[in-house]
């Protein structure tokens, strides 16, 4: 009886020793996690990275916000469309040119990240809003030197380019003019000009230009043609003796701030 005791004791404490082994098993903590609140089952998704996320759910928002984020490179288009830029804009002169080298490197660029027609447009907008910032600028310092040459600074400026057209090869000429870009330039220009013997290059006087006055292209500018119309904005030779006359007495070039 002793043994059958004995026995039944020991299926009894291996019974109960299974048990608690099946009780441990099922109790285990997850070795992944849904949200913060919810245990994952089972093993994680091969695509969960749990050396950088807590959860599921934290990689899930993760990746979310890196889609916002990159959602301009979702695939470039075969052509970029025309980018049409806002009234403020257009209002001060900005237009995108193609032929520009910058916007031909922006849409090397944007071929190159893949970057979709939306971003190329917020891309574009953003170049064009730094030339209305440059522009203005530009326009503020014309604005302040014309002040520092007092109430005849347009007079005075017209007064230097018609001295120098009169008397200077074309080279020269436009060398004169990158000099200008300043009250300061102007004043002393003015008095080097003084010293060669000619006429008094200040005051309300203009110098005439190689047979062409400042009178002559103000009525080129307004001249009408049969129909009423004016000739520069629809006669395209005459736009083209217009401009180069004006260009001549006025002076020109892209990299000179012009301040007259």
């Amino acid at each position: 009886m002793g043994e059958e005791n004995s026995s039944e004791n020991g299926v009894s404490s291996e019974h109960d020793d299974t048990t608690e082994g099946n009780a441990t098993t099922v109790t285990s903590e997850p070795t992944w996690k849904l949200t913060d609140d919810i245990p994952g089952a089972g093993e994680p998704p091969e695509y969960f990275k749990a050396d950088k996320y807590k959860t599921l759910a934290d990689q899930a928002k993760a990746y979310k916000d890196l889609e916002g984020r990159f959602g301009s490179f979702s695939g470039a288009p075969e052509e970029y469309e025309d980018v049409k830029l806002n009234e403020n804009l257009t209002e001060l002169g900005i237009e995108i040119k193609k032929d520009d080298p910058l916007y031909e490197k922006a849409v090397e660029f944007a071929k190159e990240s893949n970057m979709n027609q939306t971003g190329f447009e917020k891309m574009i907008g953003l170049y064009a809003n730094s030339m209305a910032v440059e522009q203005q600028a530009l326009n503020d310092y014309k604005t302040e030197q014309l002040k520092a040459l007092g109430a005849n600074a347009e007079t005075r400026i017209s007064n230097l380019n018609s001295w120098a057209n009169a008397n200077l090869d074309t080279e020269s000429f436009e060398s004169f003019q990158a000099l200008a870009t300043n009250a300061e330039a102007v004043i002393i220009l003015e008095r080097l000009v003084g010293m060669t013997g000619a006429s008094p290059i200040a005051g309300n006087k203009t110098v005439p230009v190689s047979g062409i006055t400042e009178d002559e292209i103000k009525a080129m500018q307004f001249e009408k043609d049969e129909y009423g119309n004016r000739r520069i904005q629809t006669d395209r030779a005459f736009r083209k003796k217009f401009e180069d006359a004006a260009n001549r007495f006025y002076g020109t070039g892209d990299n000179v701030v012009t301040i007259g």
